[in-house]
């Protein structure tokens, strides 16, 4: 589930009030670190994995499932075990060795 519907819950609405303070003044001026992408997907899933992080680091008995980055690096798998699918999505071990060690060492960080 996406940060967006997530939110829209009522419970955790009520919880993400209480656990992060809003600015108590109204922003003004230019933006200062403006876009240099247009790969807004992108950066809101980038969002929803640190966000995530940040929770479950201050939530030890929070438990990570429905991960993206998980089910990519199944499919990556899958495509390298199947000579049939890997010519037509070919996914080098280099590849699919850096996405496991990025993905390993990001759950145990956090």
């Amino acid at each position: 589930m996406g940060l967006t519907p997530f939110l829209k819950q009522k419970n955790a609405k009520i919880l993400f009030s209480n656990a992060f303070e809003k600015p108590k003044r109204k922003l003004v001026g230019d933006i200062r670190a403006p876009v240099i992408s247009s790969k807004h997907c992108l950066l809101g899933t980038a969002f929803d994995y640190l966000l995530k992080a940040h929770l479950m680091y201050h939530n030890k008995n929070s438990i990570l499932e429905n991960c993206i980055a998980k089910e990519s690096l199944n499919i990556m798998e899958i495509q390298r075990n199947n000579s049939e699918l890997h010519i037509y999505n070919a996914v080098s071990d280099e590849i699919y060795e850096k996405a496991k060690n990025n993905f390993n060492f990001a759950v145990k960080v956090y």
